[in-house]
């Protein structure tokens, strides 16, 4: 595996090993990616191959920790499924590329917590995850029923999930699950029986997610999935909050939680910091709202009476968390000096029923506040952005702050109302 970072200082870099050259083997073992990487290294002295265009050397290293280098990516499974509810064939053209790349990779699992199905896993991969004990696996079940799952998946091989999870769990591997409800497929009895099979792994299976079918505009010649409603959203918390109830009294946790929407869309409250258990399903949107609204309250309380020099800045959300926010802007409105307006942006651009704010695009954004006066700052959520900064329609912050000609800034609600009232 080529290298592609060396760490000024590090052993690696001490003993003259270079970006660009091959890591070969390490003890005599292969390396194949940085996991291979970290878990070969942790021994206290290393035999390290590196080959430098076919120009093998070794090197001999005190190891037990981090010994400076990073790898290159390796090249990651693709799905090979055809799922009747996959959000990236609900994706238009012109998006950033990494989006239309459908991972099903056991390693991005460990390493980032993506979601994998067990589809594509060999024997020989699943003894590594249990050898190199890769855990926690975050993995989609959707159904434990053997058609319905093949159904969902547009592949047969998906039926056999409950032999996959029966071993990586007697190999002491943690599996954090998920299941997305789409209506009249694998809802109802078949929701409960999925969730009571489950259950039977616990504690090595330690929860399960349950999530609406996200539907874009986009869904020309897609299989066609009903939108998750009110009236349905109360009817599944309420069969869910019965099952949380045995399971409390069985695991002393709710093993089973409901994503953020499900609340939202039966205009329910949204649960206690005690229900999410320690936040196990953060990743999949269970308990964000939470954390939101217990944020908002510790906010509001550091607020100031007065600022000195007059302010006005604006607020914009999706429509999940836009009631929340309603609160925290009707306190800071209470903060002399300050005029802050909270703006919901509706979502042209896959369809309002996609109402979560990591998904706004810029040219949405951009559209709303048309003829609005924006104020000294524009505070946008965090998630809307990737780590280089780009809008999911390719648009940078760069760009918009040149669009709009105001000042943007992203961060959570402690740094915004920092930063708003400073």
């Amino acid at each position: 595996m080529e290298i592609r970072e060396v760490k000024k200082g590090s052993v690696c870099d001490r003993a003259g090993i270079k970006k660009g050259q091959n890591l070969a083997k390490i003890n005599g073992n292969h390396i194949r990616d940085n996991i291979d990487l970290l878990y070969y290294s942790a021994e206290d002295e290393l035999d390290i191959l590196i080959d430098d265009d076919g120009v093998k050397k070794e090197y001999h290293l005190s190891g037990n920790g981090d010994i400076g280098i990073k790898l290159c990516d390796p090249e990651y499974k693709r799905c090979n499924n055809r799922c009747i509810f996959c959000f990236v064939d609900q994706l238009p053209r012109g998006l950033r590329e990494s989006l239309y790349f459908k991972d099903d990779d056991y390693r991005l699992s460990f390493l980032y917590g993506n979601y994998i199905t067990l589809t594509n896993i060999t024997d020989d991969e699943i003894g590594r995850i249990i050898e190199q004990r890769l855990s926690p696996l975050y993995i989609s079940v959707h159904s434990t029923d053997r058609e319905v799952r093949s159904f969902m998946f547009g592949n047969r091989k998906a039926s056999q999930i409950l032999p996959l999870l029966t071993s990586l769990t007697e190999g002491n591997i943690e599996l954090r699950t998920q299941i997305v409800v789409c209506p009249d497929i694998n809802d109802g009895e078949s929701l409960i029986r999925t969730i009571l099979a489950l259950s039977r792994y616990y504690p090595k299976l330690s929860s399960v997610a349950v999530v609406p079918v996200g539907l874009t505009k986009y869904r020309e010649s897609l299989y066609p999935l009903k939108e998750v409603k009110r009236e349905y959203a109360k009817n599944i918390i309420d069969s869910i909050h019965l099952l949380q109830r045995d399971f409390r009294k069985k695991f002393g946790r709710n093993f089973v939680y409901l994503s953020d929407e499900f609340y939202i869309k039966a205009n329910r409250s949204i649960p206690q910091l005690s229900y999410y258990d320690g936040f196990p399903q953060i990743e999949d949107g269970v308990g964000m709202t939470r954390l939101l609204t217990d944020d908002i309250e510790k906010a509001k309380k550091t607020l100031p009476e007065k600022l000195q020099r007059k302010r006005h800045v604006t607020f914009c959300t999706g429509e999940l968390a836009y009631r929340f926010l309603k609160d925290l802007v009707a306190a800071l409105n209470r903060v002399g000096n300050l005029n802050v307006k909270l703006l919901l942006i509706k979502n042209k651009f896959f369809g309002e029923s996609v109402s979560t704010s990591g998904l706004l695009s810029s040219s949405d954004i951009i559209e709303s506040f048309k003829n609005i006066e924006l104020g000294d700052r524009l505070f946008l959520p965090p998630n809307c952005i990737n780590e280089e900064k780009l809008f999911i329609d390719g648009m940078s912050i760069g760009e918009m702050k040149e669009e709009l000609k105001i000042e943007i800034r992203t961060s959570d609600i402690e740094k915004t109302v920092e930063i708003a009232t400073s």
